[in-house]
């Protein structure tokens, strides 16, 4: 995964003390408007970084990876990931109640 991922979270960081210095600099209504614009964008753009942090998580099961015709970790690798075997399980009972299966 790039760094490019993590861009949005770092600048979320870097909002504040940029917000703070508009605040006093701008008149108040033009402040309020452009800081509510930066927290909605900002919001916006961590949302998305953290959904593809996920998304490729969730393209390492098996059963995903065989849905859209990826290819999945190998057992010995799966076992080494952090969470593979819960996200795993979730997915597979989320797969077999997509395709009506129980169980």
């Amino acid at each position: 995964m790039n760094a490019v991922v993590y861009l949005p979270i770092l600048l979320s960081i870097l909002l504040v003390p940029t917000g703070r210095i508009v605040t006093v600099r701008v008149p108040p209504r033009t402040a309020a408007r452009a800081v509510v614009g930066a927290t909605v964008a900002t919001a916006a753009a961590a949302t998305g970084s953290i959904l593809l942090l996920a998304w490729s998580l969730a393209a390492r099961v098996p059963q995903v990876a065989a849905k859209g015709h990826w290819r999945s970790l190998p057992n010995r690798d799966r076992q080494r990931c952090l969470g593979i075997a819960s996200t795993e399980r979730t997915f597979e009972t989320l797969i077999s109640v997509a395709d009506g299966h129980s169980g």
